[in-house]
């Protein structure tokens, strides 16, 4: 076995391998978007605009080709413009799938990357087996995250390569080349740009002298400032004003961090089932291998130093801002595949975690994590969020509610549309960033966030929730095994 290996890891060598495997994942990419389920002109005569039927996708096509025909305005214009800008570009070549060729260039980007991380810490026949015991596995997530055009596949790219270049490069062209993708993050995803900050910061410091980190520093602020002003301007010519409505949507009316991020980790990694009734496993059951992420992390930056801390630093970024986006939800990620916000760390996550089980286990801090992350598998088995009622107090307004947030408010044998007749202290509430509904049929139940002042609740006139009880509560953790949750390994 040991000399087969060897003799696979010299082939792997050759000159010749590099562009096979390139033009390999390219024509597994091109068979799999054609064979896609939503593949648009296939299937049922109702299906046959695919994916295009999706919000999301609607509105990058209809932008695209506004920008191709050079019409952008307030109708088209929706998303930033970068990556809408480059399905524009194959627009008149491929017009019912604009997207393909951008898309493939950014997932073999994206792969190159992980290929060239991957041979720092394992050998190249180690890296290959990694990579296609990924793409076997992780079939449902590739599909749906890396084959339907989304525009978080242009700043994933960005951000792994951003990661392999932080590692592998040094002196000032490092940081303008982390400048440059920092800047074609935020044309397409503004707040994505964010996580290239400790990437950014360590190139900077890791230049020769405080002269030239001073020097190629304001540079790179300025390549930054570039990107930030033009797509200013691009809003402001559009729609008066320097951000655009979904900007504006994205974060006041959906928003950030209303709810316990220990709330949003459990409901997405550990249960999706407290309130918002999900039946498919969490992540975490769903992948089990990310309990090994804590050691492969730890394994990254014993290995790579400041270099691996602020990779590690760049993914948590990004991560701690989509988990905490107040649309992400158990119901999501499933049914609307919103993992793709979170989807670029799969993969490396994946190659880490296999990284320190291979050669990792000899460092004490490695082992130190991975008895941790059995420690954090034991308490996710039985970690719980259980609701504890509330009094609540009836007033000629309503009813006077606790101010503990979040706050659990149901309306036994009321219809769940009448969310919308609810008011706080007299004023309507905005979904998401305010309050959280269950997606599954049930009777009305809304979770009130952080951003939810207020103690009067009461309701609009007329509705027939006012002669209604509500039941008020909070949830508080508790410890209990739940083998459920090990059964969804199985599945």
């Amino acid at each position: 076995m040991a000399t087969l290996l060897a003799r696979l890891n010299a082939a792997l060598y050759h000159r010749r391998v590099g562009p096979s495997l390139v033009a390999a994942l390219g024509l597994v990419y091109a068979c799999a978007y054609l064979n896609h389920p939503l593949f648009p002109g296939t299937g049922e005569p109702a299906l046959t605009r695919g994916w295009w039927t999706w919000t999301d996708q609607q509105r990058y096509l209809a932008e695209a080709t506004a920008i191709a025909e050079a019409r952008l305005d307030a109708a088209t214009f929706h998303y930033p413009i970068g990556y809408p800008a480059l399905g524009a570009l194959f627009c008149s070549w491929l017009p019912a799938n604009p997207f393909f060729i951008p898309d493939l260039l950014l997932v073999l980007a994206a792969s190159f990357a992980w290929w060239r991380l991957a041979q720092r810490w394992l050998s190249r026949g180690e890296a290959l087996a990694v990579g296609l015991a990924f793409i076997a596995t992780h079939r449902w997530l590739i599909v749906y995250t890396q084959i339907v055009p989304w525009n978080t596949l242009a700043t994933q790219a960005a951000l792994l390569v951003g990661v392999w270049l932080a590692i592998a490069q040094t002196g000032p062209r490092r940081l303008w080349t982390l400048a440059g993708l920092a800047s074609s993050s935020y044309l397409v995803r503004p707040i994505d740009a964010v996580a290239f900050t400790p990437l950014l910061v360590f190139a900077v410091m890791r230049l020769d002298d405080w002269r030239a980190r001073l020097t190629h520093g304001i540079g790179g602020g300025a390549v930054i400032a570039m990107a930030v002003i033009g797509a200013g301007l691009i809003n402001h010519g559009v729609f008066d004003a320097w951000r655009s409505p979904y900007e504006v949507v994205s974060a006041q009316a959906v928003g950030f961090f209303s709810y316990p991020i220990s709330y949003k980790l459990y409901w997405l990694f550990v249960d999706g089932g407290t309130f918002f009734g999900e039946v498919e496993p969490a992540l975490l059951f769903r992948y089990p291998w990310l309990v090994l992420a804590l050691p492969g992390v730890i394994f990254w930056v014993r290995r790579e130093g400041l270099a691996g801390a602020a990779g590690a630093a760049a993914l948590g970024l990004n991560w701690l801002f989509y988990v905490n986006y107040n649309d992400l939800l158990p119901s999501d990620v499933y049914r609307f595949t919103l993992i793709h916000y979170l989807a670029w760390g799969f993969p490396l996550l994946f190659l880490l975690a296999v990284a320190a089980c291979r050669h990792g286990w000899r460092d004490w801090w490695v082992r130190a994590g991975g008895a941790a992350a059995v420690a954090l598998g034991v308490l996710a088995i039985g970690l719980r969020l259980e609701e504890n009622p509330l009094r609540v107090e009836r007033t000629e307004a309503g009813w006077r509610m606790p101010a503990e947030r979040p706050l659990l408010i149901r309306f036994p044998n009321a219809s769940a549309e009448n969310v919308a007749e609810l008011r706080v202290d007299g004023r309507a509430l905005v979904e998401y960033s305010e309050y959280l509904v269950p997606y599954v049929s049930s009777d009305l139940q809304l979770l009130l966030g952080t951003r939810t002042a207020g103690t009067q609740l009461s309701v609009a006139p007329g509705s027939p929730l006012a002669n209604a009880e509500p039941q008020v509560g909070h949830y508080v953790w508790c410890w209990r095994p739940a083998l459920q949750r090990l059964r969804a390994v199985c599945r």
